[in-house]
């Protein structure tokens, strides 16, 4: 997808809110019907857990209940918090969300409004996640590094925004030849949003974006270039000190130990490409995707860090 398409998108994909009291709501199993406007809500799997416990109710417990007993558990909980006014997401005639009415709630079209501004229209989303907030990966040719002949990493914004916490805006870097996001994280990355409105929070994002993008993004990718002079006594020991670092799971850790016999040089340029490569695997979750990704962009900002030459270990 483009930047170009990203409003579009953002409209046809995002759910949408309104606001409720919990006594409102009538509890069927497969789904809800909400009475002040009549709708029929589905369920999915994931929002159903969701429903499960904003009504305070342990889903794994829900979960082993016989259907009888999940109703009147259900209604139990709806009657105790029937004035509770909550606000309601929802997607088409699909049930999505509740959140408590003071929760925070940053438009996904603003954001994304907002970073249409930022980027050209050929720009690249690498990644797209309009549910719980906005996440969003991009990338643009207007700011990239050939490290190689034919070896191109573009830079961008990585935008993390779930509902109701602090927004992220951070360094993004993707190698084109095997799309290998890197992110970069900093302490000055978080929004703060107490307090705030939701223009004075756009506007914050905007400026932090254009900042990193023209200033931090173009100097990150010096540091990627430079990575190829600095080389490892002890690739597989890097490996082992970077990941741990980053909290990636041992399980990753061995199968990218495991291919380092591979390794088409020592430098520490094709050390982070090896262990960034992971993040493509089948079965590597958000989480481990985000350490895997945060490692990369670190050790770019960081030259690899200061490493004692045998252990590998990080002397900053």
């Amino acid at each position: 997808m483009q930047v170009k398409q990203l409003e579009q998108m953002v409209k046809e994909t995002s759910p949408s809110y309104s606001s409720t009291e919990l006594g409102m709501l009538e509890y069927r199993g497969d789904f809800i019907i909400d009475k002040s406007s009549g709708r029929t809500l589905n369920f999915t799997e994931d929002s159903l857990q969701n429903f499960v416990q904003y009504m305070e109710v342990p889903f794994k417990f829900f979960d082993g209940c016989k259907t009888s007993l999940q109703q009147e558990i259900i209604k139990h909980q709806i009657e105790k918090f029937s004035s509770s006014p909550a606000t309601i997401s929802t997607y088409g005639d699909s049930f999505w969300n509740l959140y408590q009415t003071k929760t925070n709630l940053i438009p996904n079209l603003r954001m994304a409004e907002a970073f249409t501004k930022i980027f050209d229209g050929e720009a690249k989303v690498s990644r797209f996640d309009p549910v719980e907030g906005l996440l969003l990966n991009i990338q643009t040719q207007d700011i990239a590094k050939e490290v190689k002949v034919g070896d191109i990493t573009n830079g961008g914004i990585r935008l993390f925004a779930p509902i109701g916490k602090s927004p992220y805006v951070s360094a993004y870097m993707e190698r084109l030849v095997c799309s290998n996001g890197m992110v970069t994280t900093n302490e000055f990355d978080a929004l703060s949003i107490r307090g705030r409105t939701v223009d004075e929070i756009i506007v914050e994002m905007e400026q932090k974006a254009r900042k990193i993008l023209n200033e931090d993004v173009p100097a990150y990718l010096e540091n990627w270039q430079r990575l190829q002079d600095i080389k490892s006594a002890n690739p597989e020991q890097l490996i082992h000190r970077l990941t741990r670092e980053a909290g990636v799971s041992e399980k990753i850790e061995s199968a990218i130990i495991e291919r380092a016999a591979g390794l088409e040089s020592n430098s520490y340029y094709d050390v982070i490409n090896l262990i960034t490569s992971l993040q493509h695997e089948e079965g590597v979750g958000g989480t481990q995707l985000f350490r895997l990704q945060a490692l990369g962009g670190n050790a770019i900002r960081d030259m690899g860090g200061h490493r004692c030459n045998n252990c590998q270990h990080n002397l900053s």
